[in-house]
């Protein structure tokens, strides 16, 4: 498969840690050069949709907050469902407007990470999440067994304007290291 280049990313990436979308709360969240709205359904899934209403534009993620498995606008309190669709208008209880809908983001969650897949078109993912412990049986497989994964033992740039491969092609590499360690 030969993948275009873009400075625009395609992929699963991780937009936090599961703990930090509990059920009822919505999140406001910045990723991809886009805002985002995240928030865990009372069925106890996590969603991700595009943040802005389409009925006036309000950040839905700043005030808006969980009605079963819908996320509720907090200017006028349309309510979107997690397939981005309108499922609720209070004024017009019987008709929501079914040709307005938000872009919705897949979201998987594994090991207590919470993933989102984005495509600068926004086509479907082209490929699972791998499990990271499945792929090596040699391996404990129950997450028991591990650290566990949490904000306190992370850092958090949020506001540093890096694409991630600028970031993945200037990390340490070990296989060379030695050629920028030493002195002439």
């Amino acid at each position: 498969m030969k993948v275009p280049f873009t400075w625009k990313v395609t992929g699963w990436f991780m937009i936090g840690w599961s703990p930090e979308f509990p059920i009822g709360e919505v999140r406001p969240l910045r990723y991809f050069g886009e805002d985002l709205v995240a928030y865990r359904a009372e069925s106890g899934e996590v969603h991700v949709l595009e943040a802005h209403c389409k009925h006036l534009g309000a950040h839905i993620g700043h005030g808006g907050k969980v009605v079963g498995d819908c996320v509720q606008c907090p200017f006028h309190g349309w309510r979107w469902g997690p397939d981005g669709t309108n499922r609720y208008i209070p004024y017009q209880p019987d008709r929501p407007n079914r040709a307005l809908t938000l872009r919705v983001f897949p979201v998987m969650e594994q090991y207590g990470c919470v993933f989102a897949w984005h495509h600068p078109h926004g086509k479907e993912p082209q490929w699972q999440m791998p499990d990271i412990f499945g792929k090596f049986p040699q391996f404990e497989t129950d997450p028991a067994a591990y650290y566990r994964a949490y904000p306190e033992f992370s850092r958090r740039a949020e506001r540093e304007p890096v694409h991630p491969q600028i970031v993945a092609e200037n990390a340490p590499d070990s296989a060379i290291s030695s050629t920028y360690t030493t002195r002439p």
